[in-house]
């Protein structure tokens, strides 16, 4: 049972708050080479259950810390007000554990008017769901402010369908943290560059998206080494510092992304010799069609049920994004049983991941090599692609394959089912009529190059927009997101 003593040792800033100052999560910001501040989208109107879900190493604990120091210093809160729990380090593994707990605390400040509770890897407690709701049943919770973190999506869903009433009234509850966006990490490198960039919220209509590519291509050049940085680190902010202090990305990040998710792995009962076989096989294929069966028949994986399972659970874990084939360009109706599509969460998830199969001493020499063949570096870039896409549009993004076998990378679908983009990625400097008259024949859509800007054809409205100043405009692939947990 975690006493007052345990608590305390959790929450150092009770007795001292310079101790924050010392935190290991907040030395790291405040020595970082860029000033990461983070929104803190957390109400102070209890009674509140917020969510926050997003891959291991994101930064989910930093984002606790640091607004347990804003509401400190900033907000003149009483640091006992406070409280800060890593479940997973305490050993809390059941709802009656994390709700003794908590009442030990509740006891001790009662009286305050308000108090905020964050619940770190809440999702390592059985059921934590149910230990929270019987909290708010006995009035406990009417105090408080419950912000509950964890990295694997069901788990974190679960927890909140089983409070149906008791969560609040916020607007959005449940939020979403992934690797920085492009757009996020030029105004964390280049924030006098990201201060005059314009903001696309949507990619209806096509043609609006020109004159705002345009704008943006006034800072081309930088642009365009930023997005080569990113390429190699993708958004995870460690390896955004490591490669901004010293040039590369060291062995030891690496590793312990690579750990993190292994963990992962071997946590949802999963054998972590079958999930390295399955890496191997699945990098080089980003963006090609497979289906379930050809995993099961090219690996030792066994059956195509058990090849799924790993997929699936690896997707509710943010390592990757399965894309699936939709049946009509103008419905978004998933075709469950054709062929699928895999792209990795983050530039630097397929990096970590693709040198841990291969065996590479040096990750970072493994990234060079993959970034300087132009197929490879092709595959990379339609992954932040889809990425982005996904952040924006959830689970309402698909590609399309016609009956005559012509594709459509990416087919977007917003509000009352409609399509809303139809994108093309063609990561070269050359293009052709071949390379976006798919687009034109499917009503004019988005085609994304290495260096090509302009209007294509202006009946289907058709455009032409380099990556990296689409990305740095996509306002509408957010870093921190609120979610539904129908997306």
């Amino acid at each position: 049972m975690a006493d007052l003593t345990v608590l305390a040792r959790e929450n150092p800033w009770w007795a001292d708050t310079r101790a924050l100052d010392r935190d290991p999560q907040i030395r790291a910001v405040d020595t970082a080479p860029f000033a990461w501040r983070p929104p803190f989208p957390f109400t102070s109107d209890p009674p509140a259950v917020y969510t926050l879900r997003g891959p291991r190493q994101v930064g989910k604990t930093t984002l606790l810390k640091l607004l347990i120091r804003d509401l400190i210093a900033v907000r003149q809160r009483s640091p006992r007000s406070l409280l800060y729990l890593d479940c997973e380090r305490v050993g809390l593994t059941g709802p009656i554990e994390l709700a003794e707990a908590l009442r030990v605390y509740l006891d001790w400040v009662q009286g305050l008017e308000l108090v905020h509770i964050c619940l770190d890897e809440v999702t390592r407690v059985r059921d934590w769901g149910s230990g929270i709701r019987g909290l708010a049943d006995s009035g406990a919770l009417q105090s408080a402010v419950v912000i509950a973190t964890g990295s694997h999506a069901l788990d974190i869903k679960r927890g909140g369908e089983r409070m149906p009433g008791r969560r609040g009234r916020a607007e959005h509850l449940d939020y979403l943290l992934m690797p920085l966006s492009f757009r996020d990490y030029v105004g964390l490198r280049s924030p006098d560059i990201a201060a005059h960039l314009p903001a696309l919220g949507s990619l209806e209509p096509t043609l609006d998206l020109l004159p705002l590519a345009q704008e943006a291509a006034l800072h081309g050049v930088n642009l365009a080494a930023d997005f080569h940085r990113y390429l190699a680190t993708g958004g995870f902010l460690a390896a955004v510092a490591r490669e901004a202090q010293e040039g590369r990305i060291g062995p030891d990040l690496f590793m312990q992304y690579r750990d993190a998710v292994v963990g992962e792995v071997i946590r949802t009962g999963h054998r972590e010799s079958y999930f390295r076989e399955l890496v191997r096989w699945l990098c080089p294929r980003l963006g090609r069609e497979f289906s379930w069966r050809d995993v099961a028949g090219e690996t030792e994986i066994g059956t195509h049920v058990t090849a799924r399972h790993y997929l699936e659970d690896m997707e509710e874990l943010y390592v990757w994004h399965i894309f699936q084939r939709v049946k009509h360009p103008d419905r978004p109706s998933p075709a469950f049983k054709s062929p699928k599509k895999l792209y990795p969460a983050d530039p630097f998830t397929f990096h970590a991941l693709y040198s841990w199969g291969r065996g590479a001493a040096d990750p970072w020499q493994t990234v060079g090599e993959s970034l300087s063949q132009p197929t490879a570096a092709s595959r990379i870039v339609e992954s932040i692609v889809a990425n982005h896409l996904r952040r924006a549009y959830g689970g309402n993004c698909f590609y399309y394959r016609s009956p005559g076998g012509q594709e459509v990378d990416f087919v977007a679908f917003g509000e009352h089912r409609r399509r809303t983009a139809t994108v093309e990625v063609k990561w070269r400097d050359r293009i052709e009529r071949r390379d976006w008259g798919t687009l034109a024949e499917r009503g004019g859509g988005l085609l994304l190059t290495r260096s090509g800007l302009g209007q294509l054809a202006a009946e289907p409205p058709t455009v032409a927009v380099p990556v990296h100043l689409f990305a740095a405009i996509f306002a509408g692939a957010q870093t921190l997101i609120p979610v539904r947990y129908t997306d």
